[in-house]
């Protein structure tokens, strides 16, 4: 039975579209790397499917990189076990080799198109990528006001924050959590583990945490804490020797969403307005700061309208994305296709 785990490794927040595609898979462990080029509907995500289902037979430990465009396609998988990885290195996370043949290879699935087929489709396929980056305009914009309102929202409530129960609370923190953590180098990984998609909010996180002997939680409104606190958290262990996955928040990526230690079964997450999940473990911010307001309640009806405005132009992405496909399958060699996964197995295995 292999181990599988998941990641948004790049996702759609208020600021554009944010990537940690350089955090797949640190250089240093890496044996061999992948990089699929090729347009939409060349069968990149269809062949790094096939690459993890033959992974999960062998009983790797695995890793699929989910698109947060589109929530049934991947980015990635890496094979750790292996130092292998296979990614889409095509915008808007272009990647590029660093060490070019000794660690990292280019395939390019255009390589197997009819160049002819898709001239004749010409007119079609730059109407339908204009559109698609057209709207992709939008879905930042809306985003962008969603964050402005989760903003004032952080501003109302630190404006009435306890700061005395604030700072012993880190103070409990430091002395009864971290101190037990020795000094050292730690191991720093930062990605996304939630993202927010055309069918919504998806995250992972409760995957990470299962069985882990101490969970942490740290709920409340924005400003209330748990930002912060998750900030002082993660300062504070970047002098530990320790590894630890920092999970970003998926619309405004300058604050911290989770933090989780998988050597020490530890983890800080944080329940919030976009996962509305709720953890078990020891709550550490209760009611910090319960406020209510006319102000804070309409704050939060514009966050979650722009919020659904996004989603819904998120949705409409893809639709125009799933027809563009469509015309380059038409155009496609599969039969050739279906080579460059055994010559991507070869470079895994061997």
């Amino acid at each position: 039975m292999s181990n599988v785990l998941n990641y948004y490794s790049g996702t759609n927040t208020a600021f554009g579209f944010k990537s940690f595609y350089n955090n797949i898979i640190s250089k240093n462990e890496a044996k061999r790397i992948i990089y699929l080029k090729g347009g939409p509907g060349t069968g990149k995500s269809s062949l790094m499917k096939n690459i993890g289902k033959y992974f999960e037979k062998n009983g790797n430990t695995l890793e699929y990189h989910h698109c947060s465009s589109d929530i049934d396609s991947l980015d990635g998988v890496v094979a750790l076990d292996l130092g292998f990885c296979i990614m889409d290195a095509t915008a808007p996370h272009t990647m590029d080799p660093s060490y070019p043949g000794a660690i990292e290879k280019i395939m390019n699935l255009g390589d197997y198109w009819d160049t002819q087929k898709l001239r004749l489709e010409r007119d079609a396929i730059v109407d339908m990528t204009d559109n698609i980056s057209s709207i992709y305009k939008k879905v930042y914009s809306h985003l962008n006001s969603a964050n402005f309102f989760w903003e004032k929202l952080m501003k109302l409530n630190l404006e009435k924050r306890d700061t005395l129960k604030y700072n012993k609370l880190l103070g409990f923190i430091e002395e009864n959590i971290l101190s037990s953590i020795p000094y050292g180098i730690p191991k720093d990984r930062e990605t996304f583990v939630t993202s927010i998609t055309y069918d919504g909010v998806k995250t992972h996180i409760k995957e990470k945490i299962a069985g882990f002997d101490k969970v942490y939680v740290l709920n409340g409104e924005p400003g209330e804490g748990k930002e912060d606190i998750l900030d002082y958290i993660h300062k504070r262990l970047k002098i530990k020797d320790c590894r630890m996955e920092v999970y970003f928040n998926p619309l405004n990526p300058n604050f911290i969403e989770h933090i989780v230690l998988p050597d020490l079964k530890l983890a800080f997450v944080s329940e919030n307005e976009f996962n509305n999940l709720r953890f078990k473990g020891q709550i550490l911010n209760d009611a910090i700061n319960p406020i209510d307001s006319y102000e804070k309640e309409l704050y939060y009806i514009n966050f979650h309208e722009f919020i659904k405005l996004a989603i819904s132009e998120l949705k409409n992405t893809s639709v125009i994305h799933r027809n563009l496909e469509k015309i380059y399958k038409k155009a496609m060699n599969f039969d050739e296709v279906d080579t460059a996964y055994n010559e991507v197995l070869n470079q895994a295995l061997n």
